[in-house]
Parts: structure tokens; sequence; C-alpha cells
């Protein structure tokens, strides 16, 4: 078996020390970033921060940056040298923990508001667009790769939008999607088709065009 090395981003709330450090961890050659992370926590340094739940590509929780890109940790391959740290353009908690409140405070919104709206009816086939949407884990990851999105609540980002035009291609949502994504600042939206998923959804083509459409910004359709 060989021996990797993860250079870790380390963050301490209690003193606002943000420092590097250096691991060596025993690894096959089928080992992932979060099976040497969880190797580390177990055996090296049980104060090392990190979140996980399902180990494999599902929960979106241990998305992170790693050499350099916003990866899912379980489904990353190590490599000889693996630099880690926490996702960008979010604030950190602690290590390579983000806060994920602002996304959650625009995600709990929209849910109630689609309880409120919700128009119960017969039973119609939905969109093939909203069917791929839904596969989102909310991994956080594709906020990385906006170039829009700097950590505001004030920009939804491709994950909001996504979320949004999800329910906005319901057949019986009753609530006014385009509108609140003109609130979340979809018109900076309209000339950037970059929006990038790891599990493959077209986020841009499925969830943030047809939101401009309806919003009648650009030229959408």
């Amino acid at each position: 078996m060989n021996t990797v090395k993860l250079r870790i981003r380390r963050y301490l709330p209690d003193s606002g020390q943000a420092y590097w450090q250096e691991y060596q961890v025993p690894a096959g050659p089928d080992e992932t970033v979060l099976s040497a992370l969880l190797y580390i926590r177990e055996h090296l340094d049980s104060t090392l921060a990190f979140r996980f739940s399902c180990r494999y590509k599902h929960c979106g929780l241990c998305g992170m940056e790693i050499n350099g890109r916003a990866r899912l940790a379980c489904l990353t391959r190590l490599k000889a040298e693996n630099t880690i740290q926490p996702l960008p353009k979010l604030p950190v908690i602690r290590d390579l923990v983000v806060d994920r409140q602002v996304i959650t405070s625009l995600l709990d919104g929209i849910r109630a508001s689609w309880q409120e709206g919700f128009q119960p009816g017969g039973k119609v086939l939905e969109p093939p667009g909203r069917r791929r949407l839904a596969a989102c884990n909310e991994c956080l990851c594709c906020l990385s790769y906006c170039p829009g999105y700097q950590g505001e609540s004030s920009f939804g980002g491709p994950l909001v939008f996504a979320r949004l035009a999800w329910y906005f291609l319901h057949p019986a949502d009753g609530g006014d999607r385009p509108l609140e994504a003109i609130g979340l600042g979809i018109h900076r939206c309209q000339d950037c088709p970059g929006c990038r998923c790891l599990r493959g959804i077209p986020v841009f083509r499925e969830g943030v065009r047809p939101l401009l459409a309806a919003a009648g910004i650009g030229h959408a359709g």
C-alpha cells in the first residue's frame, strides 16, 4: 500500500487562525479523498472537521476544493499529493466546513412559497427538464464555478435558480417564480451560460433559461 500526502487548509474559529497542515496517509489504488479524511480523523487527528453523510454522491455534503477544483470528496480519487481546502465564496465555520446558511435560507423561502401556492389537481406529466433538475443534491460546488456568485444573499446563483425552475416547471405550482428570480438577480445570468454541475445537470438550459424567458429578460428563448 502506498502513502499519499494531504495538505489541508485548517481554520480555528476561536482564534481566527488559518493555516496549512500536512498528513501522510496509507492508501490503496481506489481510495478517495473522503476515505483519507476519515482515516486522518480516526487515526491521526480527531480535531479535523469536515462534513459527510452518505459516503457516495447522494447527500452532497462533502463538497470541497480539491487540487484547485470544487469536487465531492467521496468521488475524487487520491493522487500522490492532494491540496484540500473549503469551498470558496462561502464563510468557513471550521476547517473544511462551510456555512450553508445563506443558501439554505433562500431555499427555505422558495419551499415556503411553494406550499402556499400549490394548486393540487389531476395527475399530469412533468417536463423532462424538471426531472433532470431534480437530480441536484445541493452540494454547492456549482457556486464555486459561477462567476457572478460572491456569497451575497441578493444573488441566487445556479443552485437557487435550478430549484426555482424545478418548482416553476411543476404544473401545480401557483407561485410567481419569474418574479422571485428577478428579485434574486437572474438578469445577471442572461449573457453567462456558464453554469457547471458535477452531476451533469444542464442548469442554464433547463433552469436559468426558462426563468429568463418567463421573466422577459434578454434573448433567453
